[in-house]
């Protein structure tokens, strides 16, 4: 049975990036906590953490697809509509 992955992942100019990952939800808390704590860190709203079913890339890209869809999705609209 495959177990959980958390990863932790920035969002920059209003894509999400993995930035970290790890079996230990705990593990990948204190990474974020880091990173909030450092120089220019981003804002707590753009960390976040998901939790996968496994460890497979897979499962991380569906997840980031899900999540910038969205974005993706806002500048393809514009873009047609500015160019066709």
């Amino acid at each position: 049975m495959a177990r959980p992955y958390y990863n932790l992942l920035e969002r920059t100019d209003g894509v999400w990036y993995p930035q970290f990952g790890d079996y230990s939800r705990k593990v990948v808390s204190d990474e974020r906590r880091d990173i909030l704590d450092g120089h220019d860190a981003p804002l707590a709203k753009d960390l976040m953490i998901v939790k996968l079913p496994n460890d497979q890339q897979a499962a991380l890209d569906a997840k980031l697809m899900e999540l910038n869809v969205p974005h993706f999705a806002h500048i393809f609209a514009w873009w047609m509509n500015n160019n066709l």
